[in-house]
């Protein structure tokens, strides 16, 4: 069986449309991933000027060492590390999602 030039262009075609799709996914998945990082990064940053001003403030090395040891094993970290982790791991598994790969 041969191809018509319209078969060739219309596989072609859909060819074409299946990878702009792909690309406008992953755009968009990687315009959320960023974002997401960046109020990661911005959050982590303002709640490390407030743990150096609170360790710069301490009176002695006693009082130094108990506030770092408190920030260190801070339940509230966990509970915005777990999130953070879950939010990541969706931005980058609904792009594979919503791939709509051509049966065969």
């Amino acid at each position: 069986m041969y191809l018509t030039p319209e078969q060739i262009v219309g596989a072609n075609k859909a060819g074409v449309e299946a990878t702009l799709g792909l690309a406008t996914t992953q755009f968009a998945a990687f315009e959320r991933l960023s974002a997401l990082n960046f109020n990661a990064a911005k959050a982590a940053f303002e709640e490390g000027l407030v743990r150096a001003k609170s360790l710069l403030a301490a009176k002695d090395a006693q009082e130094y060492f108990s506030l770092n040891a408190a920030a260190a094993l801070s339940p509230a970290l966990l509970r915005r590390v777990v999130p953070y982790r879950i939010v990541t791991f969706g931005n980058v598994s609904l792009p594979v999602q919503q791939l709509r790969l051509p049966r065969r």
